[in-house]
């Protein structure tokens, strides 16, 4: 039998939140044919950002320095995975 720990409001709220997470991606997933997409630009221009930084420039263009990003930090946390094919996921 369970433990009342854990059916806790909190652990079934985590568990509904990360079921309905499993669903979301896996309907984009079959949408998409296998190929994982994000439907918003924030995820892309973060991507894009952490690539440059990798390559030593700051601000999707070359040669115009930016600050494109809405968030300074998040490019430089993925820079570690820039180039991998864990890159896509790691947002």
């Amino acid at each position: 039998m369970l433990s009342s720990r854990w059916l806790s409001p909190a652990w079934l709220a985590a568990a509904l939140y990360l079921g309905l997470a499993a669903l979301l991606l896996v309907a984009v997933l079959v949408r998409t044919g296998g190929y994982f997409t994000y439907c918003l630009d924030d995820p892309y221009i973060h991507l894009a950002l952490a690539e440059r930084i990798r390559h030593g420039l700051y601000g999707l263009n070359t040669g115009e320095p930016t600050s494109p990003s809405s968030s300074i930090l998040w490019p430089f946390l993925f820079v570690p995975f820039a180039g991998t094919p864990l890159m896509p996921w790691v947002p």
